[in-house]
């Protein structure tokens, strides 16, 4: 019998068939919906549970916030009193005086001493400050020689025979090369900012980072030097931080990054997010911002101070919580600020060599350790994280430096 003759005495499909084909495509269906949807309570959750443990931290910030606030509070009450007292002092001893021409003299005096006294304030924070900067260029000239070992710009190196030994250095004529991939494993190793895999790759055509102070100022500049690249321009990546004459920050000015192409910033991914449609779930690409060392790159600039002593409670409510989100930022940024000027430059070396103990500044202090429980001191260790992103930590050198400064405090 032929195909065709086959085909032709097959049985047409029944309404019964057709239903039962419908009513399973649409269970399938529906299964798919229930799945998605069950995806997107588990999504939920976990951002949920994220969000809770955000908001615990921020709450132990703000604890931690307003203690310190506190205590500043008592210390410029204390420096209040003090200042009365010896008002008070002055006020007595001249009152109880008779000739009011001599009264008179005295108090003209304690004015002008007064003055000598805010001119040697503002005297000595020149000063210091013109101190600071000298010590800058030095520092400046420092790094400039460290950039020209790395890079073998410079191949004189001043060893003694003794140092040779002592680190087994052979007198063998080897090619010099630059030090492969020295600040980036500085970038990592400091565990300051947040690194995905794309920014270790890119990271592979950073060339240098230079320090660069200004010459009459608190102002500095930190400058990220790559090779010519796929992913980005410019490829001299600055930021610069403004910083008044009280060491106070004023204002960032970062670089803009353009990006080559999108799916080479390592700033954001694209995640297929289930969308239901109707009846039909279909999955749309969706821009997902990731953590990435190139989210440092961020301008600031510091609000001016508004007086509102017109405005409502609430009102000032509101401007009170912008308030304090505002110094979060710019605490958060001053800390950056600390940890190029004291850390980061200081301690290159270290940080390349992955010698150098990073502390939390949520960890308790190493005192208060001592007197736990050795089993309580292990569980402690196992919830902690080595360093923070972008965020405040207290460095205290390398882990020689830091035993012989506890022997030392403990001998005195």
């Amino acid at each position: 019998m032929s195909e065709q003759e086959n085909n032709s005495q097959s049985p047409a499909p029944t309404i019964d068939s057709l239903l039962e084909k419908n009513e399973a495509k649409e269970n399938n269906l529906n299964n798919e919906t229930k799945e998605a949807d069950f995806k997107e309570e588990k999504v939920e959750e976990k951002n949920e549970d994220k969000n809770e443990k955000e908001k615990n931290k921020e709450n132990e910030k703000e604890n931690e916030k307003e203690n310190e606030n506190e205590k500043e509070n008592e210390k410029e009450k204390e420096d209040e009193d003090e200042d009365k007292e010896e008002e008070t002092k002055y006020n007595d001893a001249i009152t109880k005086l008779e000739n009011d021409s001599l009264k008179a003299k005295l108090i003209q005096l304690k004015i002008f001493n007064d003055e000598k006294k805010k001119i040697e304030e503002k005297q000595e924070l020149k000063e210091k400050n013109i101190l600071k900067n000298n010590y800058e260029q030095k520092y400046k000239e420092i790094y400039e020689k460290i950039e020209d070992i790395i890079l073998n710009k410079n191949t004189t190196y001043d060893i003694s025979e003794e140092d040779k030994q002592k680190y087994s250095i052979s007198d063998n004529n080897e090619e010099e090369k630059e030090i492969s991939n020295y600040w980036k494993k500085v970038l990592i190793n400091a565990e300051y900012f947040p690194m995905n895999e794309n920014d270790k790759n890119i990271l592979n055509n950073l060339i240098e980072i230079k320090y660069n102070p200004s010459n009459d100022s608190q102002d500095f500049t930190v400058e990220f030097i790559f090779k010519e690249n796929e992913y980005f321009e410019p490829n001299i990546l600055t930021k610069t931080y403004k910083i008044d004459e009280k060491d106070d920050l004023i204002s960032i000015d970062a670089s803009k990054i353009t990006w080559k192409n999108e799916d080479k910033n390592p700033t954001i991914k694209m995640k297929k997010k289930p969308i239901k449609k109707g009846k039909k779930v279909i999955k749309k690409n969706v821009k997902q911002k990731v953590d990435s060392f190139f989210n440092f790159f961020k301008s600031f600039e510091k609000k001016n101070e508004k007086k509102n002593n017109n405005k409502s409670n609430s009102s000032s409510d509101s401007d009170s919580d912008s308030e304090n989100s505002e110094n979060e930022v710019i605490e958060d940024f001053e800390d950056e600020v600390s940890f190029f000027k004291e850390d980061f430059f200081k301690n290159q070396l270290e940080y390349y060599l992955n010698i150098m103990e990073i502390n939390d500044e949520n960890d308790k202090e190493e005192d208060e350790g001592d007197d736990e429980s050795e089993e309580g001191s292990d569980e402690e260790t196992k919830g902690k994280k080595k360093g923070k992103v972008f965020g405040k930590r207290k460095k205290s050198g390398n882990k020689k430096e830091n035993e012989e400064k506890k022997n030392d405090c403990k001998n005195q």
